[in-house]
C-alpha cells in the first residue's frame, strides 16, 4: 500500500488488535494534508441512502463509489484510545 494516496485501505496491524477484525475504509489524502477516513461519500447518487436501521449499522455501497461506512464500524473507529 502506498502511503499518502487516496483509496481503499484495509485497517489492520495495531488497530486490528484493539478493535477486533480489520475492515476496509476509504482514506482521503487530497485535502488539508490528508489522512482522512471517509465515513460517507456521495459521488453520483446511484446508491440509495434511504435504508433501514440494520443497513445503517452495517454500512452499504462500494467504497469507491457512493457509500456509508456503517455505524458499527464508525463506533469501532471512534471509541478506542488513540494508538
Amino acid at each position: 500500500m502506498l502511503r499518502n494516496t487516496s483509496g481503499t485501505k484495509f485497517i489492520d496491524h495495531e488497530i486490528q488488535r484493539v478493535i477486533g477484525d480489520g475492515f476496509e475504509v476509504y482514506c482521503y489524502h487530497n485535502t488539508d494534508g490528508g489522512g482522512w477516513t471517509m465515513f460517507q461519500h456521495r459521488l453520483d447518487g446511484l446508491v440509495d441512502f434511504y435504508w433501514e436501521w440494520d443497513d445503517s449499522k452495517k454500512g452499504f455501497g462500494p467504497l469507491n463509489r457512493d457509500f456509508w461506512l456503517g455505524l458499527d464500524k464508525i463506533h469501532r473507529l471512534t471509541s478506542q484510545k488513540r494508538l
